[in-house]
């Protein structure tokens, strides 16, 4: 090795003498040994870092293959959700129109029979009607979810109602259905959707449970705010604890549960000995 040295580095000859000292010092082998060991971990780790990159790439574009698929997805549904939703309000509007034209019918032959046999009956299925209008025009309002708009409502004369209507279509099955008790004055619901949830109870009593009497009651609830509302027959039973509001129950039960609990209440099922069912439902 020829080192040049000019004026200015003259004065670090000393240095350079030592580092070749050093340089041609012996090596201890337990320090070569311990400097390859960690050469290789760091070439190791090195290695395991470029892995773990590589498989943190795929995974990210894994992760965005698979958030363009749902993105697409989701604008699928949506497409759809929008078709059926056109789909429904020209069913509504159909239903409207020919709703309508049955109803002006039933009001002008009311008119004609005023005061004779059967205007009581053909008074409640103007009733009816009217209330078929109403739940048609309220798929467009509310759709698919159940919103319970709560109000101070009578509750007798919304049992009186009931039994009234359902009355007429139970007398060709030979089932009576009446109020029994003294229910509380008021009560702070949906009176449409309570109305709705009495009538779907009381007609699958009628239809189903092989019943000769179904009764309307109501009670003061534990909280002064809320009324317990029972439907009873004298049929063949339900066993008690059966959920309600599931698939294999029917769409009648299944929006019972739904209304009930729109209201933040609870719907269930009592045996009645020594026959029979109560469904009993809190808003």
């Amino acid at each position: 090795m020829v080192v040049l040295l000019d004026d200015r580095a003259a004065g670090s000859v000393d240095e350079i003498e030592g580092v070749f000292e050093r340089l041609i010092e012996p090596i201890d082998p337990a320090l070569l040994r311990l400097a390859l060991r960690r050469a290789v971990e760091h070439k190791r780790r090195c290695d395991e870092r470029r892995r773990l990159d590589g498989e943190l790439r795929r995974e990210a574009a894994d992760l965005e293959a698979r958030a363009a698929e749902q993105t697409a997805l989701v604008a699928e549904l949506d497409k759809r959700e929008a078709s059926r939703e056109k789909l429904r309000q020209f069913v509504v509007h159909d239903l409207k129109n020919q709703i309508s034209v049955v109803k002006s019918n039933v009001a002008f032959v009311l008119e004609e029979v005023a005061g004779r046999p059967g205007d009581g009956e053909l008074a409640a299925a103007e009733r009816a009607i009217d209330r078929v209008l109403a739940l048609t025009l309220g798929l467009v309002e509310i759709g698919p979810t159940i919103v319970a708009e709560r109000r101070p409502e009578e509750t007798a004369p919304l049992l009186a109602q009931v039994a009234a209507e359902q009355a007429v279509l139970a007398r060709e099955a030979g089932v009576t259905v009446e109020v029994i008790g003294t229910p509380p004055a008021a009560m702070e619901a949906d009176r449409g959707l309570v109305e709705r949830v009495l009538v779907n109870l009381v007609e699958n009593a009628v239809s189903h449970a092989r019943a000769r009497r179904v009764t309307l009651s109501a009670t003061a609830g534990d909280d002064p705010r809320r009324v317990v509302f029972s439907v009873e027959d004298d049929g063949v039973g339900m066993p008690a604890g059966r959920p309600l509001g599931e698939p294999r129950t029917g769409l009648g039960l299944r929006f019972c549960r739904a209304a009930v609990d729109a209201h933040g209440g609870r719907l269930w099922i009592e045996e009645r000995a020594p026959r029979g069912t109560a469904v009993r439902f809190v808003v």
